[in-house]
């Protein structure tokens, strides 16, 4: 891509740029990804000009109109793998730490997680043949854990052919921050942008960026159900910060993370991560390491769907999620979350103790990965639990999918999401296709410009629908995007 200088862009001068820069909002890129609100307040510009800078930002650096499957496949392939160096660790996650994507590993004290990311430090510093991606890391440590005498011990224990040069040119290009407090650590990430823009041309480019522990002083700080809220806006906030990092500057992240033990399991291993949703949902890769006998550790992938499944099809991260309960624009975009998960929680506990009595035992899927809303095993009937809700007097209504039962919040659907996630993207969803099989897709076909239901949809579906297929499922998926989109197979 040509390098477009910031004073380029309609409205910037001189001095505006300069203020963006000593931001961190040195490139076009990481203006175009900005929110209005954070760049208003860096540049001490009105938010209506930020606005206006930021859309010019994002036509000249091409970023946020729609693009072919193509032009995507064309962008994953300059994602980078990032070797451990371990044969069996590094086929687990594919061939090594993917760039563009957050890895969080986590696991009890002991289980290696520090020992990882010193290890990973190393590595991003060799060649791209042995492993590595030839550049530097910069490391927000927040419990003092870093130890250069230890990348000294696994300098030595690299291949022989992996020339580094002496030990001091290595540690220069490990670059550290002790956080002590979240704002502190929130900050860092700030400083790391300016740094790493700084770095962008130099012999090594800021290629890791690493959190060790990335929710130590959140969860010290805010302490109790009390400010649970206040403390996942801001460690949500601090993980697209991460996100917007590594997407500009094509690096791996990579975030430790502490566990607690979770006292509704029974069976199995209790152990889950620190941060709930909000840290499932960013990170596209979960390590889960734990001991074993012998001194040997364990390692577990464990996969978030609905990021896992945006990186494996090859789309830019851009979703709409648990039935309009949460959207994104993109993985470096803010997750919005306008679902109240707790009332649909405090709901399932009424309708599974009501059901209990029945002898029907209710269980969640999948609760480790969701936000906004709850899903069951449709194992009841749907029109006893909309009784029981209705009779309750509970702010939740009832789901039927056809796969699972929903808990959502009134007023949350897909098609209100639409509006909102259009709105972000600058365009009307009169733009858009919305291609549905389920009576909670109604609203979003309602509101698409073009809304598709598949034959297997529901009477209520397809009425809602401008066009239904003659193909079912995946087939009738199919048949709309050619029908509609039909240059996208024809290149």
């Amino acid at each position: 891509m040509t390098e477009i200088d910031l004073e380029d862009l309609p409205g910037v001068g001189s001095t505006t740029a300069d203020k963006l820069r000593e931001a961190g909002y040195g490139t076009v890129e990481s203006i175009a990804t900005a929110t209005t609100s954070d760049l208003a307040e860096a540049a001490e510009i009105g938010e209506g000009t930020a606005k206006k800078v930021i859309l010019a930002a994002r036509k000249m650096a091409d970023i946020g109109g729609f693009k072919t499957g193509r032009d995507i496949l064309d962008k994953r392939k300059d994602i980078k793998k990032l070797k451990t160096l371990v044969p069996e660790f590094d086929e687990l996650v594919g061939g090594g730490l993917e760039t563009q994507a957050i890895t969080e590993v986590y696991g009890e004290f002991g289980s290696g997680k520090s020992q990882l990311v010193h290890q990973m430090a190393v590595n991003v510093q060799l060649p791209i043949e042995l492993g590595g991606l030839h550049g530097c890391v910069l490391y927000v440590d927040t419990e003092n854990t870093f130890r250069p005498e230890r990348i000294e011990q696994m300098v030595n224990g690299l291949p022989e052919e992996a020339d580094l040069g002496p030990l001091e040119d290595i540690l220069e290009r490990i670059h550290v921050a002790r956080a002590h407090s979240s704002d502190h650590q929130m900050l860092l990430l700030e400083t790391a942008r300016e740094l790493a823009n700084d770095l962008r041309t130099s012999d090594y480019p800021v290629k890791l960026f690493v959190i060790d522990s990335l929710t130590s002083l959140f969860r010290s700080e805010y302490a109790g159900r009390g400010t649970l809220a206040a403390r996942q806006q801001k460690l949500n906030r601090h993980m697209h910060d991460l996100l917007k990092l590594i997407d500009d500057h094509n690096a791996v992240g990579l975030v430790t993370n502490q566990v607690m033990s979770n006292p509704a399991v029974l069976f199995g291993d209790p152990t889950k991560p620190i941060g709930g949703n909000i840290v499932g949902h960013t990170a596209t890769f979960r390590l889960y390491l734990r001991k074993s006998k012998g001194g040997k550790r364990v390692a577990r992938l464990v996969v978030c769907f609905m990021d896992g499944l945006c990186k494996m099809v090859g789309t830019d991260g851009t979703i709409i999620g648990e039935n309009g309960g949460v959207y994104r624009r993109g993985f470096p975009g803010t997750l919005h979350i306008p679902g109240d998960q707790t009332a649909c929680l405090e709901a399932f506990e009424v309708l599974k103790d009501y059901f209990a009595g029945n002898g029907v035992e209710l269980e969640l899927y999948s609760a480790q990965y969701r936000f906004a809303d709850v899903a069951f095993a449709r194992n009841i009937d749907v029109d006893e639990a909309r009784r029981v809700i209705h009779d309750r007097q509970l702010p939740v209504k009832v789901l039927d999918t056809g796969f699972a039962v929903h808990l959502q919040t009134p007023g949350v659907n897909k098609g209100t999401a639409m509006r909102e996630l259009a709105r972000e993207m600058g365009l009307s969803p009169t733009e858009m296709m919305a291609i549905g099989d389920s009576e909670n897709d109604i609203e979003m076909l309602e509101v698409a410009g073009i809304g598709v239901a598949v034959r297997n949809a529901p009477a209520l579906t397809r009425t809602a629908a401008d066009w239904v297929t003659e193909g079912t499922y995946g087939d009738g998926f199919l048949e709309a995007v050619k029908k509609y989109y039909p240059d996208l197979f024809s290149r």
